[in-house]
């Protein structure tokens, strides 16, 4: 599995403010990988499909582990501390972030106080959902737009076109629906 961490691409950005072929692809390059890592940061979690290893020592009083990162799409092992057994793959069941531990099919309970370690991959395995691609977009075209290429209005809402001339500025954070978008894929521990 690749590791690509764009949720969209400059191809896709420039398709979508209907620019051609032009000297701007480091500055869009840059806005997407900004953009893609800021929608990561503020939604707690990854996208794209990564290679993951995590740590973690049960309690002792539950067949479910909750991993940090989900969906789960693969495990590639799974070893309790102490052991160089990894846990068979068919004893381990897999749904969104949860990790569970069969005994002939059934759910039991993982050893309480001795650490496992899984090595798995997580994300959206084979495309990105379009509704995230579509806000990644528009909010790198709209991080575009403010820049000097793009128009020269940096932070500028409006310009009072007077003697002693004057530009209000505002900080954005998201654009209304990329928020809308991302508060339906944003993760609370």
């Amino acid at each position: 599995m690749a590791e690509n961490k764009q949720l969209t691409s400059t191809a896709q950005v420039k398709a979508y403010l209907s620019l051609g072929e032009g000297g701007d692809d480091a500055l869009l390059d840059m806005i997407v990988d900004g953009i893609s890592a800021r929608m990561e940061s503020y939604c707690g979690r990854t996208f794209p499909s990564t290679n993951r290893v995590e740590f973690q020592t049960p309690n002792g009083s539950s067949a479910d582990l909750v991993l940090d990162h989900g969906p789960i799409n693969e495990i590639k092992s799974a070893t309790q501390s102490g052991t160089s057994t990894a846990i068979a793959s068919g004893d381990l069941r897999f749904l969104d972030r949860t990790l569970t531990l069969l005994s002939s099919s059934a759910p039991i309970r993982w050893a309480g106080g001795i650490e496992v370690t899984i090595d798995y991959w997580a994300g959206f395995k084979d495309a990105i959902p379009a509704d995230l691609v579509l806000a990644a977009t528009s909010q790198c075209a709209f991080e575009f737009q403010q820049s000097s290429p793009g128009q020269d209005r940096l932070g500028v809402v409006s310009t009072t076109p007077q003697e002693g001339e004057s530009d209000s500025f505002a900080v954005h954070d998201w654009l209304p629906g990329v928020r809308a978008t991302l508060d339906s894929y944003r993760r609370f521990n």
